[in-house]
């Protein structure tokens, strides 16, 4: 999990997430999962997702996190999840 965190948001926010294979091995399987919330009641969703499910060395691939809220929310913190 990689953590992504709002100090304060009302409405909403998009972030493009770029996922980057630095290692030795060819990255085969790559899921990009829909975003936990940590806290606050934010809802997450993935739009713009280019990664396929083999992420080749030196390859990179991105996908855009929105985050959307009808309330204020404070230091809200959304996980980022891929396998």
């Amino acid at each position: 999990n990689s953590p992504m965190s709002f100090p304060r948001l009302i409405g909403s926010s998009t972030t493009t997430v770029t996922v980057t294979n630095n290692g030795a091995y060819n990255l085969t399987g790559l899921n990009i999962a829909t975003p936990a919330v940590v806290s606050g009641s934010a809802t997450p969703t993935i739009s713009n997702n280019n990664c396929s499910s083999n992420l080749d060395i030196g390859d990179s691939c991105s996908y855009d996190v929105s985050i959307a809220s009808s309330t204020v929310q404070s230091n809200s913190q959304v996980n980022l999840r891929f396998s």
